[in-house]
């Protein structure tokens, strides 16, 4: 009896084991199946994209002709031409319109940055050369001179005794009519009140003012310096 019962149980088990399997199985085949059927659906849409693609093509090169009035070399079948609506050509003709005007956008751009950066290139890092004064521009201009007291007159000069230049211009008039009463000056003449009052009332220099005591300095610039 338990024997019986032994074997019952393995002839069950077996049934259970084998119908599992074959269920797995045709779950298994079924999966690969529809793979199968996938790729093979993909690769009929590549097919048909690619067949598509070339229509459009042709389509384009006979909107081109058309569009430029050039005759094809190869005559074109009537059912190539009729095979396409009268829309598609001006769609096309939109797209080819559009795409030539991207392509010289393009090529505008490209020739930009091309002489931009020849002009880039051609620049020299060189210090600034400014043009050279004229000899009536030099004389307009203040230049400060050491006092002929001065022991180092001569010899030359420190850093802390050099050349300044105004790059205001002075304004020149005919005459200078200052007030000189109740101003000071000791030890100049009439011609050196005058020279330092206009100095002192804001750079107002006489046009008529006497070249007296002129000093060369080591630059060669003549100047002149207040009379002592």
């Amino acid at each position: 009896m338990i024997l019986e019962q032994q074997y019952w149980e393995a002839e069950r088990q077996a049934a259970y084991r084998h119908a599992n399997y074959r269920q797995n199985h045709d779950y298994r085949m079924a999966i690969m199946e529809s793979q199968i059927e996938q790729e093979r659906a993909k690769t009929r849409q590549l097919g048909r994209e690619r067949l598509q693609r070339a229509e459009e093509q042709k389509a384009l090169k006979l909107s081109k002709n058309n569009l430029y009035g050039v005759t094809p070399t190869k005559p074109c079948n009537n059912a190539d031409v009729t095979s396409f609506p009268s829309s598609s050509f001006s769609s096309e003709r939109y797209e080819l319109m559009k795409r030539q005007q991207r392509e010289e956008a393009n090529e505008r751009r490209r020739k930009e940055e091309e002489e931009f950066k020849a002009l880039k290139m051609a620049i020299q890092y060189e210090p600034i050369k400014l043009p050279e004064k004229t000899h009536k521009e030099k004389l307009y201009h203040f230049h400060s001179a050491q006092s002929s007291s001065s022991p180092r007159r001569n010899s030359v000069p420190s850093m802390y005794h050099q050349q300044m230049v105004l790059d205001t211009k002075l304004k020149l008039i005919e005459n200078v009519k200052v007030v000189e009463a109740g101003i000071g000056v000791i030890g100049l003449p009439k011609s050196g009140r005058s020279f330092l009052i206009g100095a002192l009332t804001g750079g107002i220099w006489p046009k008529n003012l006497t070249a007296e005591n002129p000093v060369i300095t080591k630059n060669g610039k003549a100047i002149y310096k207040l009379n002592h």
